[in-house]
């Protein structure tokens, strides 16, 4: 479960008012709009402060209940990605939605494309978590004060860990995707013989077989 207090950077006995302030503190950084802003951070800080202000919810997370919010936003952010996909990359643009394209493999090649970004990012981030802890283990302090090394290399591991758990939490926005596309199918006009027009109905299965795997 995505540990909403260290989202929000607030202990796990903060009242509202310090959850409100962290949020609002966060939310100027992270928004989407700012030169350097993070959507998906933003959309996890949103979600937490939703959960964490509300003291139903709040109550209901910290006994470990509140599962329903978790499958529905992957759900809702799976569905958003989609809409924005299609909307930038096939009504917008001519050349994406001809009658010889399939559009519902096109937006299955995209998910394709961010399956394999997805697979370097974690391979890249659980790299980095081994070779930081070589390093720690290779580096002997016998001094009395703070083991200056040791904190820089467990900061690194702390943050590869947190790119791992955003990365995995990506792969099931897109894993939800597929399930979504399932439901759907598209007419494609493969040749014009003679004035007259041959379609065909490419089924979710055929697209899907077409792209080498079946998840």
């Amino acid at each position: 479960m995505i540990d909403y207090y260290e989202i929000l950077g607030v202990e796990r006995d903060a009242c509202p008012t310090q959850i409100k302030h962290a949020y609002r503190k966060k939310a100027q950084a992270l928004h989407p709009d700012k030169e350097n802003g993070d959507a998906a951070a933003f959309r996890e800080l949103r979600e937490a402060y939703q959960v964490l202000y509300d003291d139903v919810k709040r109550e209901k997370y910290d006994r470990g209940e509140y599962i329903d919010s978790g499958a529905n936003i992957i759900r809702q952010e799976a569905r958003n990605r989609l809409v924005i996909m299609a909307l930038t990359q096939l009504v917008d643009n001519e050349q994406n939605t001809g009658p010889g394209i399939d559009i519902i493999k096109v937006l299955r090649d995209w998910i394709g494309r961010s399956f394999a970004q997805i697979d370097k990012d974690l391979a890249k981030n659980e790299n980095a978590i081994q070779r930081y802890e070589k390093i720690k283990a290779r580096i002997k302090y016998t001094g009395d004060g703070d083991d200056l090394f040791a904190a820089i290399l467990d900061e690194k591991i702390s943050r590869a860990k947190k790119n791992i758990a955003h990365i995995k939490r990506e792969k099931e926005i897109f894993d939800c995707a597929i399930e979504i596309l399932k439901d759907y199918s598209c007419e494609v006009r493969e040749s014009i013989i003679w004035g007259s027009s041959t379609t065909h109905a490419t089924t979710a299965t055929e697209t899907r077989m077409s792209e080498g795997w079946d998840p």
